[in-house]
């Protein structure tokens, strides 16, 4: 049996003989939980980012369809190219549309890395179910699967606007889950990657136990993403993220007020001039910024 999973992508992103990848290094990076999903099946498996590669769609036995909030499209349309019979779909994009996709193939509604021995176990008997309901989580926590990401809180730190769209939230509900500092420490000595990723909601969020893991990541040589909201500004945090190795810092929603873009213009210069000075504030301490906006349309 030859499984393939596949991360879809709208057709103006869809890789192109000859040509660079669309977008950056950041966003050409998978969702954490498709790669877990991807490291627990068998060995006869191929892992696709449409992004990066094309492929031949009839080389397999059975496909699972990530399904993100930009990518639900795409979905449907690969269904009907590989065959509902041979397709399980999973992601948050699933969960969240699961009324409106259980039409077209089955899926499963929740964390789907929790219910693999399940799905492979039917799959090979061939009785698929329609509809598979996953459990929590953090139930799949070992990141050493994966070379490049670390976990240490895991939780949604969303405003309630955002939370609908929140891959956590959906999964979990307002679930926390903290690992032992130890372990994280652990774990990161193992890896061989220079650059890691904190794949946590916002370092801000809990500035004191941040502090905690933070002081220990110190001696060990490593560069760090993470991710973080506006809070941030208001803690001492950036000093040692700076001083431990991180040198990018991605900020969430809650960095950028939507509304300003609806006031008048002496309102947005005060308001920019106001969020320059965090930027520079994080270029003093050798940190570039990101910005990751979520914007969700939901007219699919």
């Amino acid at each position: 049996m030859k499984y393939v999973v596949v991360y879809p992508v709208s057709e103006e992103k869809l890789f192109k003989k000859g040509a660079l990848p669309k977008g950056n290094h950041l966003a050409n990076r998978l969702p954490f939980d498709i790669k877990i999903f991807f490291n627990l099946l068998p060995e006869n498996k191929r892992l696709i980012n449409e992004r990066k590669t094309s492929y031949n769609i009839n080389r397999a036995n059975f496909y699972f369809i990530y399904v993100d909030f930009h990518n639900v499209k795409r979905a449907i349309e690969l269904i009907s190219m590989i065959g509902s019979d041979r397709v399980l779909m999973f992601g948050p994009g699933f969960t969240y549309y699961i009324d409106l996709l259980k039409k077209f193939a089955s899926g499963i509604k929740g964390y789907a890395p929790s219910i693999i021995k399940k799905i492979l176990s039917d799959i090979e008997t061939n009785q698929v179910k329609k509809i598979y309901i996953a459990r929590s989580k953090a139930i799949v926590y070992n990141t050493n699967l994966i070379s490049e990401e670390v976990s240490f809180i895991s939780t949604c730190t969303c405003s309630n606007e955002y939370k609908k769209t929140c891959s956590f939230h959906l999964f979990n509900s307002e679930k926390f889950f903290k690992r032992n500092v130890e372990e994280v420490i652990g774990e990161v000595l193992h890896k061989h990657s220079k650059r890691l990723y904190l794949i946590d909601d916002d370092v801000s969020a809990y500035p004191e136990e941040y502090k905690k893991l933070f002081y220990r990541l110190w001696p060990l040589n490593k560069e760090w993403v993470v991710n973080a909201g506006s809070k941030l500004f208001e803690t001492n945090l950036i000093p040692l993220l700076s001083k431990a190795g991180v040198k990018l810092i991605v900020l969430n929603n809650s960095w950028m007020d939507k509304e300003i873009f609806s006031t008048g213009k002496k309102e947005q210069e005060h308001y920019i001039k106001y969020k320059k000075r965090d930027v520079k504030l994080l270029h003093k301490h050798k940190i570039i910024s990101s910005l990751h906006l979520k914007f969700f349309n939901n007219h699919i």
